[in-house]
């Protein structure tokens, strides 16, 4: 190649000292190339090429020229090594960084890669693309990190590494995704990372870092990606800077953190939000705030296990079209579960068991939750074993079977009782208060009633005190009681006086005020006590059944008869004894017949004498005997029967029956014809024969028997 271009360069004129300048850069090109090879045949070495999955060309000849597996060239310059997942071993060697035309190194995914990085990482400053994730490299961050002002990405995540991010991290002006999770690093995210004005993606989950979340961190405007979940960062949620990221957020994810707060309105503003994962955070509260439907762009929205969000599900939620996965459970919601949420036409996850949701579910309209995979709106379905407290009210309308799997509800309350209506009691006039300076009545104390006698005269009622007196004036005192009478009186000085009916006592008169009497120097003891309200009026009861018999007759109550006058006797006269008067006897009501009264007794029935066989004819008289004399009328079947139809005849119809009865039988038994005495008598002396004559009687005459 440098005689070709020799010959070319004499051909155009160029003098000796040019033709050197293109001979030692020919050289130098050839010496680099070289030394790209030597780095590779370290790496060979020190990992273990030979069990290596792909090592196809490797150690033959030049690494460009010959095509090593994984190595791409370009001007016979090492510019990219990928050999992900080929079973690499063993450490990286220095010589790897001293590539300076390298810009792509991609070991990851090699579970059997350790060691540090080596400090040589420093001179591979062309370098855009270092991946080492998913590897056993240890150690910490090199701080001459920042030396690669060309780095694009840096994938250190699914590492060994540990210690704090190195200051200088912040110089990677050029930097777009820098993904640090599931890693040993700690300490916290410094403000200075908001001179990354190109990041997109900063990925930093499942991490040891701690600390406040910088709000500088939300003012990049390029910030398409943030995930801090599963950290040990506090503070809140930045919603003043979530504006400048209008147009560029699309995920941010923050669950099983430390930030408290509430949760801002501004997430309305990022119309590019696609995923809003906010779960375990214990110390997030408040509401879930309504302006959150205006990112319709919205494709996953997780909000759960946040015990102190409460408040209602805003039914505005149901206009995230775009939304498939839905999940608002284990939280203290309460409400309704609005209709709105069934409508949702790409909905395919959805839950919100573990709240206080109550009332009716909302019922899908036929057209969306065909494609819905999960549905979980109780504890039950989760699979959980703590009682929920979601309670629907039955009946339940028409769902998807992924939700109506294993759901269950309750019947609606029950109103309460109303109470049974009574009536107000009577409303008594209110009294009207004394005049100023009235003193009350001077009422005579209140002596027990004595025991009546059946001798002693009625006792007139008690004369009347009025409650109030119209003109403030006490009462007269009682005059002094006069002396008793002698008990025994002479009898000389008792008159003869006729005896006479004693004059009716009259009532004494009401009591009038007596205006002349001063009133009474003792200080008046007013106001009276307060009347009782009467108890409240009970309902009667209502019968459980109707009556079984009408009620008897209410009669008026008899009036009581008029009280005596007592009767008044002359005096020094002995009073004889009164004798109470004698009252007519009270007759008592009717009673009326009772329907359920046993029936009267029905008379006996009657006696039926035994079936007697008409007796055979009389046997002829011998002829050398007379003939039986004939008997008349009168013989012993009138004796007989005299009795019988007498009783009939005074008895009532039963009797008369019988007497019919008997009239019969002596018709078909010829009570009447001569010579029956004589057949009666001898047919009870021969009884046998007459059963058997009787016996052939019936055989023969069977029409006899039916009459």
């Amino acid at each position: 190649i440098i005689d070709v271009q020799m010959e070319l360069l004499s051909a155009r004129g160029c003098g000796r000292a040019c033709r050197i300048m293109i001979a030692v850069s020919a050289a130098v090109e050839t010496a680099a190339s070289t030394w790209d090879t030597d780095a590779l045949v370290h790496l060979y070495e020190q990992t273990n090429g030979k069990q290596w999955r792909h090592n196809r060309n490797w150690l033959r000849g030049h690494a460009c020229a010959n095509k090593w597996h994984g190595v791409k060239c370009k001007e016979q310059r090492v510019h990219e090594l990928d050999l992900d997942n080929n079973w690499l071993t063993g450490t990286l060697p220095p010589q790897l960084f001293l590539l300076d035309s390298l810009r792509d190194l991609d070991l990851d995914y090699i579970g059997t890669l350790s060691g540090t990085i080596p400090p040589t990482l420093a001179k591979a400053v062309a370098l855009t693309n270092l991946d080492l994730d998913t590897s056993r490299v240890s150690g910490t961050m090199p701080g001459s990190i920042g030396t690669l002002t060309n780095l694009q990405r840096l994938a250190l995540h699914r590492t060994r590494l540990s210690g704090t991010m190195p200051a200088s991290i912040s110089s990677l002006s050029s930097t777009e995704e820098i993904n640090l999770y599931e890693s040993v690093i700690s300490g916290t995210l410094a403000p200075s990372l908001s001179a990354l004005t190109q990041l997109h993606q900063f990925k930093v989950h499942e991490t040891s870092i701690s600390g406040s979340l910088p709000m500088e961190l939300f003012g990049i405007s390029m910030l398409e990606s943030f995930r801090g979940d599963v950290t040990r960062m506090s503070g809140t949620i930045p919603g003043p800077m979530l504006g400048k990221l209008r147009g560029s957020l699309s995920h941010l994810e923050l669950e099983w953190t430390r930030i408290s707060g509430t949760l801002p309105p501004q997430l309305g503003l990022l119309t590019e939000l696609e995923d809003l994962e906010l779960e375990g955070m214990s110390e997030l509260s408040g509401t879930i705030p309504p302006a959150v439907s205006n990112a319709s762009a919205l494709l996953d929205f997780e909000l759960r296990e946040c015990s102190r969000i409460s408040g209602t599900l805003p039914m505005q939620l149901g206009k995230l079209s775009r939304v498939i996965d839905l999940e608002l459970d284990q939280m203290s919601l309460s409400g309704t579960l609005p209709a709105t949420f069934f409508n949702l036409p790409k909905l395919k996850e959805f839950s919100v068991h573990g709240n206080k949701i109550s009332g009716s579910l909302p019922c899908f309209n036929g057209v969306h939750g065909v494609e819905l995979r999960q549905c979980v709106l109780t504890n039950l379905q989760a699979g959980f074993l703590k009682p929920d407290t979601n309670v629907f009210v039955c009946p339940l309308p028409r769902l998807p079977k992924v939700c109506a799997a294993d759901l269950t509800c309750v019947l609606p309350p029950l109103a309460p009782p109303t109470p049974p209506y009574l009536p107000a009691p009577p409303r008594l006039p209110p009294k009207s208060p004394p005049p100023p300076g009235c003193p009350p009545p001077n009422l005579p104390p209140h002596a027990p009633p004595p025991s009546p006698s059946p001798h002693s005269p009625p006792i007139p009622p008690p004369p009347c005190y009025p409650p109030a007196l119209p003109i403030c004036a006490p009462q007269q005192p009682p005059p002094p009681p006069s002396p008793p009478p002698p008990a025994h009186p002479p009898p000389s000085l008792l008159p003869s006086l006729p005896p006479s009916s004693p004059p009716p006592l009259s009532p004494p008169p009401p009591c009038s005020p007596n205006p002349a009497v001063p009133l009474p120097s003792q200080p008046p003891s007013w106001p009276p006590p307060p009347l009782q309200p009467p108890p409240p009026l009970r309902p009667p009861p209502t019968p459980l059944y109707p009556p079984l018999m009408p009620p008897f007759p209410q009669h008026p109550p008899l009036a009581p008869p008029p009280p005596l006058p007592p009767p008044q006797f002359p005096p020094r006269m002995p009073m004889p004894p009164a004798t109470p008067p004698s009252l007519p006897p009270v007759a008592p009501p009717p009673q009326p017949p009772s329907p359920l009264s046993p029936p009267p007794p029905l008379p006996p029935p009657p006696v039926i004498p035994p079936f007697l066989p008409p007796s055979p004819p009389p046997p002829s008289p011998p002829p050398n005997q007379p003939p039986h004399p004939p008997h008349t009328p009168r013989d012993l079947t009138s004796v007989m029967f005299a009795p019988v139809l007498a009783s009939s005849l005074v008895s009532g119809f039963g009797g008369f029956s019988l007497a019919l009865l008997v009239a019969c039988w002596c018709k078909l038994l010829g009570c009447g014809q001569p010579g029956f005495s004589s057949r009666l008598l001898k047919t009870q002396e021969q009884p046998a024969a007459a059963e058997d004559l009787g016996e052939v009687q019936l055989h023969k005459a069977p029409s006899m028997r039916l009459k």
